[in-house]
């Protein structure tokens, strides 16, 4: 791509919003050309994270962090899509970064096909069931997150991962307030009588 060739300033302001991670159909609808992208992507200042995906920070996809592989999953997922469970947790502030990384997909839409990528299976899961968000990244409510990790039926579709996992009994998993900033961490310990200290401050 010629040096002189611009990115447009609408595509700079959501790359810094989403970790430097961008859509392909975002860079399009953003201004970019087709060979412009190309050329970006061949001169190696952009580098493709997935199908579809790509990396504007000039970074190779195996030097990806935390947060732009969450970019990545909720841009393969979708509008409505949303982080959840042990990612959800992190972003909350009672839990540590983990793989993989957990993306609600509205239940209305087929899921991605991981399998065509075995670094994005290894990274992300997208599980299938409608779920409230708020936040950028968007991810679940403390409430709606600790529900999930809870949840004798969610924890089941990822109970490698879920380091609650039936030590919740399911009578306990329903009396919390609905608002997304009512439990806290301190909330957390006292419904499920697991003490789970964040790391973020």
């Amino acid at each position: 791509m010629p040096a002189a060739t611009r990115v447009p300033e609408g595509l700079i302001a959501t790359a810094d919003v989403q970790s430097q991670v961008v859509s392909r159909t975002q860079v399009l609808a953003l201004g970019l050309s087709p060979d412009n992208l190309r050329g970006l992507v061949a001169a190696g200042r952009w580098s493709p994270l997935t199908r579809g995906i790509l990396l504007m920070d000039g970074r190779a996809p195996d030097r990806a962090d935390w947060f732009q592989w969450a970019w990545c999953g909720l841009l393969v997922a979708g509008p409505g899509s949303c982080l959840g469970l042990r990612a959800a947790a992190y972003l909350n502030g009672f839990d540590d970064q983990h793989y993989p990384i957990h993306i609600w997909c509205p239940g209305s839409r087929s899921l991605p096909r991981r399998n065509r990528d075995a670094d994005l299976s290894a990274r992300l899961r997208f599980v299938s069931s409608d779920r409230d968000a708020f936040g950028s990244p968007s991810r679940t409510s403390v409430d709606r997150t600790v529900l999930d990790l809870c949840s004798q039926e969610v924890s089941d579709a990822a109970a490698d991962d879920n380091p609650l996992h039936g030590q919740v009994p399911r009578h306990r998993v329903h009396p919390v307030p609905t608002d997304h900033g009512s439990m806290g961490t301190a909330g957390f310990s006292r419904f499920s009588g697991i003490s789970w200290h964040s790391s973020r401050s």
